[in-house]
Parts: C-alpha cells; sequence; structure tokens
C-alpha cells in the first residue's frame, strides 16, 4: 500500500496525470463535433484585475496578462467539466447552483419596478419629506476646453441661441430638476454651486468632466409628484 500512495504521489506520475487532462481538455475543444466555446469575461472582473496588476499606481501589463489567462483557463476547465456532466452527478455543484440562482432571483425581485399605485401610496405616506421642495429647471451646453465654453457663453449673452457642444451622454435640458437628481447626474459640486444661484443666472459650472454653459436657469418649490419625479421617489422607496 505504501509502494502504491508513493507512486501516486510521485512527481512523475502527477505529471502524466497532468498531461493526459491537458490532453483530453484539448481534445474536447477542437472536436468538430463540439460547440464553440465562447469565453466572455465581465467589465467588473477585468476591471478588479486592473487594479490587482499595478505596481505604484502603474498598470503591470505582464501581471495583467498572466490573470486574464488564468481565467480564461478556469473557464476552459469549468466548461469541459459541464461536457462530462459532472454538475449533474454531484449533489453539492446542485445546491450551489441552486443557491446562487436564488440570490439572483431575488435581487432582480428587489430591483423590479413596484408599479404607480404602490409608488402613490408610499408618496402618500411620506408626504412631508417630498412637500415644498426646491426644483430648477435649466439648459446646459457641455464643453471639455474652457475656452471655447467662454465663447459659447458670449454667444448666449448677445442673445443667440448656442446650437451644440461637445458630445456627452448628459441631456441639454433639465425640467423640474431636485438637488439630488442634479447631484447624481453633475457630482456634489456642481450642484452646491447651481443652486446657490439666483433665478436667471447665466455662467460656467465646472464639473469632473470639464466645462457646463448654464442658461435659462430657474429656480422654484413645489411638492414633488409621481409623473415628474418617478426615478427619484422610487429611488427612495427602494431605499427604504
Amino acid at each position: 500500500m505504501t509502494n502504491q500512495k508513493s507512486l501516486l504521489f510521485s512527481p512523475i506520475l502527477q505529471f502524466l496525470l497532468i498531461g493526459a487532462v491537458l490532453f483530453a481538455l484539448n481534445f474536447w475543444l477542437n472536436s468538430d463535433d463540439n460547440k464553440a466555446t465562447d469565453i466572455v469575461l465581465q467589465n467588473d472582473e477585468l476591471e478588479s484585475f486592473a487594479e490587482m496588476a499595478k505596481n505604484n499606481g502603474i498598470l503591470d501589463t505582464s501581471i495583467f496578462k498572466k490573470l486574464v489567462e488564468k481565467r480564461v483557463n478556469q473557464e476552459l476547465v469549468f466548461q469541459y467539466g459541464l461536457s462530462l456532466n459532472l454538475h449533474q452527478s454531484n449533489s453539492e455543484i446542485k445546491d450551489q447552483i441552486a443557491a446562487n440562482a436564488q440570490k439572483i432571483i431575488k435581487a432582480q425581485a428587489s430591483l423590479a419596478d413596484p408599479g404607480d399605485s404602490v409608488l402613490n401610496e408610499y408618496l402618500n405616506q411620506n408626504a412631508q419629506r417630498f412637500k415644498e421642495q426646491e426644483l430648477y429647471d435649466f439648459e446646459q451646453y457641455f464643453y471639455t476646453d474652457l475656452l471655447q465654453a467662454q465663447q459659447a457663453l458670449f454667444t448666449a449673452n448677445t442673445g443667440n441661441i448656442i446650437t451644440s457642444g461637445d458630445s456627452i451622454n448628459i441631456p441639454n435640458f433639465f425640467f423640474f430638476a431636485s438637488p439630488n437628481i442634479i447631484n447624481q447626474t453633475f457630482g456634489v459640486l456642481f450642484k452646491d454651486s447651481l443652486i446657490d444661484r439666483n433665478t436667471g443666472w447665466r455662467g460656467i459650472i465646472k464639473s469632473n468632466w470639464g466645462y457646463h454653459v448654464i442658461t435659462n436657469y430657474y429656480k422654484k418649490k413645489m411638492d414633488l409628484n409621481l409623473k415628474q419625479h418617478r426615478v427619484e421617489i422610487y429611488h427612495k422607496w427602494k431605499k427604504d
């Protein structure tokens, strides 16, 4: 028994076993009968690898490459195991898959929109929280260059219309925007600077992305309602 055990764990036999597994895996991946194998890495995985591969704040591409290769190899072996139906013969794997699936289902359910009736009831029950809030209408035109922003502001100050700005995934027109929405869209510094202005103000406010020319600025107080502030009410409902 001792000789058999030592033979089983000898480096030579381990090498042969690893070689046999890799040969079988390679045969499976290159088999004509096998379906195409797609390896998909999520953005959050790649971002995590990039953080792990940083050396003094600088990305080490060799480490990043090794981390990605290790993840791809892991996925290949996993898919090979699936092709052998190992997951169907192991009760522990079945239980783990079921538990993970249940977590996903619960997460999706918690993100589901409850519908107008539930949100209206929530709004009525928390009327004081949504009463007489200061809201803002304004137009914003984005520029990465301060000089271009100043030129656009000059155009607006001379009574002309600003026709375009630099590309950014933010709308030009905001109506009944709450401080919370402005903060989520532009950042806290932009929000603090904007809401401190008086109605009719026109000027430039800097954000994390660049410079925003603000025109047609108007502040008012009113109760939040579901029609115009559904997203914000939904997020407050979800948080509660």
